[in-house]
């Protein structure tokens, strides 16, 4: 399974989750018109709960004791989008649910994969999620970026 097989389970995976707050704002991504996923950078008004996977660290082997193998490692991200549009409090109540469900739920993503056998392995528990806010084209403040660290232990076809 190739490593963008792997992104697309995940994907598939998060979005299938029902968050805890405002259940009707479900985990979402915004694809160009050839089914490609856009990263946060690249939506023009991402909605609440616009996700995507951004790599943090190169494809590496994974092989253990030194033996060369199909196993890799990549360190990724999970991102969340909130727009600032509502009562701030409200906002970290919910992007806190969701920071604790996801990295509940981040390493139960191979388990809830369409194809498990076919090359995602395992995810370690995620690391120290953190925050950042972004601005729109005129530079006010327009959204939270909520970023969850963590590696993905796959096979490489």
């Amino acid at each position: 399974m190739s490593l963008q097989a792997c992104l697309d389970e995940a994907i598939a995976a998060v979005r299938g989750l029902v968050p805890v707050r405002a259940v009707d704002d479900t985990y979402s991504v915004e694809e160009d018109g050839r089914g490609r996923v856009l990263s946060l950078e690249e939506v023009r008004h991402p909605r609440v709960r616009t996700i995507d996977f951004r790599a943090r660290s190169w494809p590496e082997d994974d092989g253990e004791a030194g033996l060369r193998s199909r196993r890799l490692r990549v360190g990724l991200a999970l991102r969340i989008y909130y727009p600032l549009d509502m009562d701030r409090g409200y906002l970290e109540r919910m992007a806190g649910e969701d920071v604790g469900q996801l990295s509940l739920e981040l390493p139960l993503l191979v388990l809830r994969a369409t194809a498990p056998a076919a090359g995602m392995l395992s995810i370690p528990p995620p690391g120290a999620p953190s925050s950042r806010e972004v601005a729109d084209d005129d530079g006010r403040a327009a959204g939270l970026v909520v970023e969850i660290p963590f590696d993905l232990i796959y096979l490489e076809a």
